[in-house]
């Protein structure tokens, strides 16, 4: 019998573990634990027989819950794992906000798409050096970060997105990596 629920305070380790392993996501334990104590309902976990089959993790920024990572076990896509862990995940987050944001890769937009979630803007992560030089001149240009040193993620607009777009933004900002950021919307 499966079950999804918020993570208990002796989960966290465990949750962080899986996500390593099934999402790729890494974070060091002090900051995944940081987070879960101060947003705990943004930690949710699936369990059959025990076994965790399924989890999410995320934080809040400027009153935007973040859906970090989520995932299922190998082999077990299209048993509704994941449809019942974002579930509960939005359960979660409507405690702390009124809507949720992911960043996409390309071969899940499907499933936030069938979540009810939006595509909002478009994240290319850029090298430094491989930045053209009037990349902030793009008409649809939003702003930038730099989460390392050396490399700068441009967050960039649309009128209306398509996988085409994508693909143009990615070979014309010189990116080797692009995520579509997803906004949901929560019920009141």
């Amino acid at each position: 019998m499966r079950t999804v629920r918020t993570a208990r305070s002796d989960e966290p380790g465990a949750l962080l573990a899986f996500v390593r392993e099934y999402v790729g996501h890494e974070e060091s334990h002090d900051s995944f634990q940081r987070k879960y104590e101060q947003w705990p309902d943004l930690f949710v976990v699936a369990r059959e027989d025990g076994d965790l089959v399924g989890g999410a993790s995320g934080s809040v920024d400027d009153g935007v819950a973040r859906l970090e990572a989520i995932g299922a076990t190998a082999g077990r896509r299209g048993e509704g794992i994941g449809t019942a862990v974002i579930d509960q995940f939005h359960q979660g987050a409507a405690r702390y906000a009124d809507a949720v944001t992911v960043a996409s890769a390309e071969n899940v937009e499907w499933f936030y798409e069938a979540a009810g979630y939006e595509p909002a803007k478009i994240l290319l992560q850029v090298e430094d050096d491989a930045l053209p030089a009037d990349y902030r001149r793009h008409e649809h240009y939003l702003g930038e970060r730099s989460p390392e040193e050396g490399v700068t993620f441009c967050y960039v607009g649309f009128e209306a997105y398509s996988q085409r777009l994508r693909d143009e933004l990615k070979d014309e900002f010189g990116a080797f990596e692009v995520n579509t950021i997803f906004r949901k919307r929560l019920p009141d």
